[in-house]
């Protein structure tokens, strides 16, 4: 649709003189040579999208005009939101610029400035609209702004005013003829990579910090030109970000993040070698107490039979004890294990962990120790199971026939 409306405006410029441009349009003389130009003419009149007026009549037919004569008129563009959504002038389309915080949908937009037939010497600067608009977009994001102006918090406000009246395309040109379109892309694309993807919470407001700190130092003390500095000098701020935050990484140190992680590291460690130092003990006086139990029955032939069973039915109650501590120490380890995926899944610790050293080797071991200790509880509860099992044929309520 944009394109065909850009279209038919082009042909009506094409064949006209005089043309002065409009907020929502533009007027000039239309000057009939051909039946196809009559047609054209007649075509844009059909058009829902546009309005065309001429002087010497409101509403005129195709009978009312006349080859090679000229009629004066004015044409509006009549699509939705017209004036967030056509540019006559450099100047228009710069204010819409500078008031926009979102990327631009160019497709949906029509940019006179952008067509050769309206503007031949302003075309050539396409590029340098479309990445200005990304530009703004990028400080809008990353600092405070309002209707007229950027604000870079440094020691003490640093304003960037956007007013139109302090900012006109003719000054914009002279930046533009200045700066080489692919250096001025790469930059303002560097910065927003730069700003944009960053993963590590601690190094994402290090480098917001340093493209504020940095694009202050670069555009000096000058008010009135700081926004005309920015453009001109997007290249040298991107030179400067990257450098200080190059110096930043080589000081920058895992040390103080490793040594709070290892806290709670060392936590998990205590926690888990707990739960192996409470059921040692029990796991060496199952094998104790079942001997106790037989030397008990040697010379124990006088003993009443009461007093016999009452060392098997001990080791009975003494292993189920111990059964259930080895099903409290497991809840103990799965909790501690949730616990310390929760630890390895925080943004501050997932973002470094597979490539820090440190961090990954006490991953390991804390893993590592986890399977052992499950080995050893299914150890521990498979012998307190025979050591009741012993009992029960020992107190002769377990038969048991060899085959």
């Amino acid at each position: 649709m944009m394109t065909s409306i850009l279209h038919s405006l082009e042909g009506l410029a094409q064949r006209s003189k005089n043309v002065e441009y409009l907020p929502l349009g533009f007027g000039g003389e239309y000057l009939i040579n051909t039946p196809q130009d009559l047609e054209l003419l007649l075509e844009i009149q059909k058009d829902p999208s546009l309005s065309i007026k001429f002087d010497f009549k409101p509403l005129p037919a195709k009978e009312d005009f006349t080859l090679k004569k000229s009629y004066t008129f004015k044409i509006t563009v009549k699509i939705p939101q017209t004036k967030s959504n056509f540019f006559s002038t450099p100047d228009y389309l710069i204010d819409y610029i500078l008031g926009e915080k979102e990327v631009i949908d160019w497709s949906k937009k029509i940019v006179l400035p952008f067509s050769e037939v309206f503007y031949s010497d302003v075309c050539k600067y396409k590029s340098y609209f479309i990445y200005l608009n990304r530009l703004v977009v990028l400080y809008k994001k990353y600092a405070y702004w309002d209707s007229v102006r950027i604000v870079l918090f440094t020691d003490k406000p640093f304003i960037i005013p956007l007013r139109k009246e302090k900012i006109s395309f003719d000054k914009l040109e002279k930046c533009f003829a200045d700066i080489d379109i692919s250096k001025f892309k790469d930059s303002i694309e560097y910065l927003e990579d730069f700003l944009d993807n960053e993963t590590i919470e601690k190094h994402k407001k290090e480098k917001q910090s340093i493209f504020i700190i940095e694009s202050s130092k670069v555009l000096g003390s000058q008010v009135n030109t700081r926004f005309y500095s920015l453009v001109k000098e997007i290249g040298e701020i991107e030179d400067s970000v990257d450098k200080s935050f190059k110096i930043y990484l080589e000081n920058f140190s895992y040390k103080k993040l490793e040594l709070e992680l290892k806290k709670d590291l060392d936590y998990f460690i205590k926690s888990i070698n707990d739960s192996i130092g409470a059921l040692q003990s029990q796991a060496l006086g199952l094998p104790v107490a079942v001997a106790l139990t037989q030397f008990s029955k040697v010379g124990s032939e006088s003993t009443s039979s009461s007093l016999l069973y009452t060392p098997y039915l001990a080791l009975i109650a003494f292993s189920v004890f111990v059964a259930f501590n080895v099903y409290q120490q497991d809840l103990q380890v799965q909790y501690s294990k949730a616990s310390i995926d929760r630890f390895f899944k925080k943004e501050s610790v997932s973002s470094i962990v597979n490539t820090d050293t440190s961090l990954n080797s006490m991953r390991k071991l804390i893993n590592k120790r986890i399977r052992i200790i499950n080995i050893y509880m299914l150890s521990i509860l498979i012998l307190a199971i025979l050591v009741i099992v012993y009992s029960l044929y020992e107190l002769g309520l377990l038969a048991w026939t060899p085959s």
